[in-house]
């Protein structure tokens, strides 16, 4: 498995991936409402791709306002071997190295997989309401 970073020439890619990812996407509506040219603007995009299946893993930090916002999701069939915790991980890493200070996400406050993966990894709540938590990760990136 490898990552690879893709931008708004590579859309063909991220629909295969949202094309596999159907069905189990309930927890990712980040292209919902968006058109998938967005990620032009984003800082970083990636797809964690298997040699053989192509991507079954996608990561995003996406600038708004003052806010990066991170976005994950695997295929369902790849789930729990880790991959999340690895596509977080990467993501963070690229955080530092563009010098981001803080990485912000939301996620649906009944996923504790999930939940439990953003703890682990360094995310601690920021706010709660009754179906959203918003978490945030602080870089070690010195002012």
């Amino acid at each position: 498995m490898c990552f690879r970073e893709i931008s708004a020439a590579d859309t063909s890619l991220l629909q295969a991936f949202l094309d596999d990812l159907e069905g189990s996407s309930a927890g990712f509506r980040y292209f919902a409402t968006r058109p998938l040219s967005v990620i032009a603007g984003h800082l970083y995009t990636v797809l964690l791709e298997d040699t053989e299946r192509g991507p079954i893993g996608y990561g995003h930090l996406d600038p708004e306002d003052e806010v990066v916002w991170l976005g994950v999701s695997v295929v369902k069939e790849f789930r729990g071997r880790g991959l999340g915790y690895a596509i977080v991980a990467h993501l963070l890493s690229e955080a530092v190295k563009r010098r981001v200070r803080a990485v912000t996400l939301s996620v649906d406050s009944d996923n504790e997989p999930a939940i439990a993966l953003y703890r682990k990894i360094g995310f601690s709540e920021i706010r709660n309401t009754h179906r959203t938590s918003y978490m945030q990760w602080l870089s070690p990136v010195p002012r």
